[in-house]
């Protein structure tokens, strides 16, 4: 594979931008579209990763202050953040199915 280069920061940086929609979910039916989506932009993010070779997981992108290793820790933080809050809420709503 070719050295990391700008185009792949941007895919990255782009592949975040598109999961925005998501802060307008909606509760009901809609949400499994919502989720559909989710799925198609996480496998095109493991598939944008997994072109990366081992050596370049230690190099910054071209535009990037950061390593293309400390990007993929950033991104599965916030992913465990997001399901978290998820968890969290589930619970929250057994909760008050219980004390309704």
């Amino acid at each position: 594979m070719a050295p990391a280069d700008g185009s792949q920061a941007r895919q990255l940086r782009a592949q975040r931008q598109r999961l925005v929609p998501f802060a307008h979910v909606h509760a009901g039916p809609d949400w499994r579209g919502s989720k559909a989506l989710l799925d198609a932009e996480h496998a095109r993010l493991r598939a944008a990763l997994a072109r990366l070779s081992g050596s370049q997981v230690s190099r910054r992108p071209v535009g990037s202050q950061l390593t293309w290793a400390a990007l993929i820790r950033g991104i599965a933080a916030h992913d465990l953040y997001h399901a978290f809050q998820i968890q969290l809420l589930k619970r929250l709503q057994r909760g008050r199915k219980r004390a309704g």
